[in-house]
């Protein structure tokens, strides 16, 4: 095993300022002996980072390894958060949910006898209990309700404003509105990488640049397997508290037409209102759409008249399986990708193991299920294994055929 205070320094490249790049970034800056620089196209946190509701959660997050790597990162939260020294939003307050039907309350149950199987802290509730969480809220049809009381949010941005702050501190270099436009490869490794302010060498190259990390692999000729998933939402300006207890609630649709909210509310006051669950695909960033948004909230909440704008579209960075992609390349050895939905909740274990794996080339058992490789055949191709119908379906999508 290398250990990271020798004589030499190693000079490591992040491309990606979103909130993961900066957590990988942020940790490896508190080691010795490296020449740290991250680089992102535009300014910091401006991707997926923006535009993420930011619910720190595992919540029926399956399979079993995945659920436990959420919770593992929600487990570490306080202590990043710590660490940065800055506030960053950080509201623990629980997730908040019902449901309607005989049928959902039958799925409800049937995720949360798993998830307390397993240890995660959460219950059933019933109307009352509900209504004494949270008074504000007006609850019509109820069959059972949700509440998961460790759930909790942040505000991205600040995360991302105090990882680089410490980054600084700690020596390290950030270079915003920075294009990368060609990588060196000298004996099929990156030994530098081409930038719109000039070359800069390094050791080891880390892309942890979300939606862009296929496009700037492909520069090294390695496929990442990601699919489209936008997402849109809105927020409003300031208002007065709307939630007594829960850091974000889930309000079930108001009618077969519309679909479920899920609604938190900013240190600054202002609401950010999203549509379906967090990995529904959407892509109306209308005014109608963030007013239609706003009145079905009201159905459930008395929020005041405020202006409210929509949020834009962001796009997730969705790995075709769903589950993160994350470790060394076996194409190119000395490139580490890191890309994932979920990338807030998972930001600080992510940090924590990937600066291990970089500086220690020790390979972390609890990430070997989410390595590049379970994509690709012997010649870099990418494949799809197992029998996943999710899989299938994302795999149309792409163009990619599985027995090809």
């Amino acid at each position: 095993m290398a250990i990271s205070n020798t004589k030499t320094k190693k000079n490591i490249v992040i491309a990606g300022a979103g909130i993961v790049g900066a957590s990988i970034g942020f940790n490896l800056s508190q080691r010795s002996n490296i020449n740290l620089t991250l680089i992102d196209i535009d300014i910091p946190g401006q991707g997926a980072s923006k535009h993420s509701f930011a619910w720190l959660n595992s919540y029926y997050k399956m399979p079993e390894h995945y659920w436990h790597l959420n919770k593992m990162s929600m487990d570490m939260w306080h202590r990043f958060a710590s660490e940065l020294g800055n506030d960053v939003g950080l509201v623990v307050g629980g997730d908040i949910r019902w449901v309607k039907t005989k049928k959902d309350a039958d799925d409800l149950i049937t995720k949360v006898n798993k998830m307390q199987s397993l240890g995660y802290k959460c219950n059933l509730i019933d109307r009352d209990e509900l209504q004494a969480l949270e008074p504000n809220l007006h609850i019509d049809e109820f069959e059972i309700g949700y509440y998961g009381a460790n759930d909790a949010h942040v505000e991205p941005l600040k995360v991302i404003d105090a990882c680089l702050g410490k980054i600084r501190d700690n020596g390290g270099t950030f270079l915003p509105n920075t294009s990368i436009d060609q990588l060196i490869l000298e004996n099929g490794i990156v030994t530098g990488v081409n930038t719109s302010k000039g070359i800069i060498e390094c050791d080891t190259f880390v892309i942890a640049a979300g939606t862009g990390t296929p496009s700037l692999a492909s520069l090294a000729g390695i496929n990442i397997p990601l699919v489209e998933s936008p997402g849109s939402g809105a927020k409003t300006l300031k208002i007065p508290p709307l939630l007594n207890t829960a850091a974000l609630i889930h309000l079930p649709a108001i009618d077969k037409n519309n679909g479920q909210l899920h609604v938190r509310q900013f240190s600054d006051g202002s609401l950010m209102i999203g549509e379906g669950s967090q990995e529904s695909v959407s892509n109306d960033d209308s005014n109608e759409h963030a007013l239609n948004l706003l009145e079905r909230a009201r159905h459930y909440l008395p929020i005041p008249n405020v202006d409210v704008a929509p949020m834009g579209i962001g796009y997730r960075p969705m790995p075709a399986d769903g589950l993160p992609i994350v470790g060394f390349s076996d194409q190119v050895p000395n490139m580490y990708i890191a890309v994932t939905h979920s990338g807030v909740t998972l930001s600080p274990v992510l940090g924590t193991y990937a600066s291990m794996e970089i500086l220690d080339e020790q390979k972390v058992d609890y990430l070997e299920n989410y390595r590049l490789e379970r994509f690709l055949d012997g010649e870099g191709e990418i494949i799809f294994h197992g029998k996943d119908q999710r899989l299938d379906v994302w795999s149309r999508k792409l163009g990619y055929n599985k027995d090809s």
